[in-house]
């Protein structure tokens, strides 16, 4: 072996070490900053700031789907976050969409998160609440309108 061709191997071994493990203290940083904004977000969401909570929450979903896929066990309890932060903007559809990809999340660990999902479960009920109300006040309005036109007419 030429001592060069022992240069370059020694040069390749020796730079191995950095390329693998700065791989994964970028997935370090990623994990970190993904726990950083849950954590902010939550803060916000517990001071009623719901819009920045949203926007937090949002970033912190980002890199957790890039760290462990779209429907790992580590987005359960952010999705769940984020369908009740989404249902107190009035967000209805994108909350109730949060709330069933928790529940993807949680449903292969049924027995270990069964507490997890009766809040999945009783936050989609909220929402069905939401609509329900909300429909039956419109039905009231026209009732109403309908009995004022029958009694003019």
């Amino acid at each position: 072996m030429s001592r060069l061709t022992g240069v370059i191997t020694l040069t390749i071994f020796s730079l191995c070490p950095f390329l693998v493990f700065g791989q994964n203290q970028d997935s370090i940083n990623t994990s970190h900053e993904a726990r950083r904004l849950y954590i902010s977000a939550v803060k916000l969401f517990q001071s009623s700031n719901y819009s920045e909570a949203y926007d937090t929450l949002y970033l912190s979903i980002e890199y957790r789907k890039r760290l462990y896929g779209e429907l790992s066990l580590e987005l359960g309890r952010p999705y769940n976050l984020f369908g009740i932060i989404c249902r107190n903007l009035g967000k209805l559809n994108e909350s109730l969409n949060s709330y069933q990809l928790a529940e993807k999340c949680y449903l292969p660990y049924n027995n270990k998160e069964f507490s997890q999902l009766a809040s999945i479960y009783n936050g989609m009920g909220n929402i069905y609440i939401d609509n329900f109300m909300s429909n039956l006040f419109y039905i009231i309005k026209k009732i109403q309108a309908i009995k004022v036109k029958i009694l003019k007419v």
